[in-house]
């Protein structure tokens, strides 16, 4: 589903209420990729997603990680020195990788600060994705890619 509204109109905030789960209900085994993405820039790729999943076989996480376009050596790279396109990634990474595995995935403007290439490679692994979806995006290429069927606008919301 697609949240929609206005720039200012308080997608994000409510996006931030659902997954804090001050919305008044509590929905378990969501993940949240946000808008700005803010990870240890002191940590590598391998050790953000192993943190969101510690007893995860290694090799599953080796090879999920290697789908996500982070092969060999570049599990090991510091995330602070990542290009958007990557920090985006491993993010996405830790989100859909962690343990428990997200059944509700939210996504806040998240073709704002990649490439195309990016934009490219989060539709396909959307188009695979089997658990629901709540994003916020002006991004119409994107949202119809991904095929977004149903829309909500945060003004009928409030």
């Amino acid at each position: 589903m697609r949240l929609s509204g206005p720039n200012g109109s308080g997608k994000t905030t409510l996006l931030n209420r659902i997954n804090s789960g001050e919305a008044g209900y509590v929905i378990g085994n969501s993940g949240y990729l946000r808008q700005r993405i803010g990870l240890d820039p002191s940590l590598s790729v391998w050790d953000v997603v192993t943190n969101a999943n510690p007893r995860e076989d290694p090799q599953f996480i080796r090879d999920q990680l290697a789908q996500l376009l982070f092969q060999s050596d570049s599990v090991h790279a510091l995330t602070g020195t990542l290009s958007g396109g990557e920090r985006f990634r491993a993010e996405f990474a830790r989100v859909l990788l962690a343990d428990p595995a997200p059944q509700l995935l939210m996504l806040d403007e998240p073709t704002n600060n990649i490439d195309i290439s990016t934009v490219d490679w989060l539709v396909s692994v959307l188009k695979n994705y089997r658990g629901a979806l709540l994003v916020v995006s002006h991004d119409e290429d994107f949202c119809s890619r991904i095929k977004l069927t149903r829309q909500v606008s945060i003004e009928d919301i409030g």
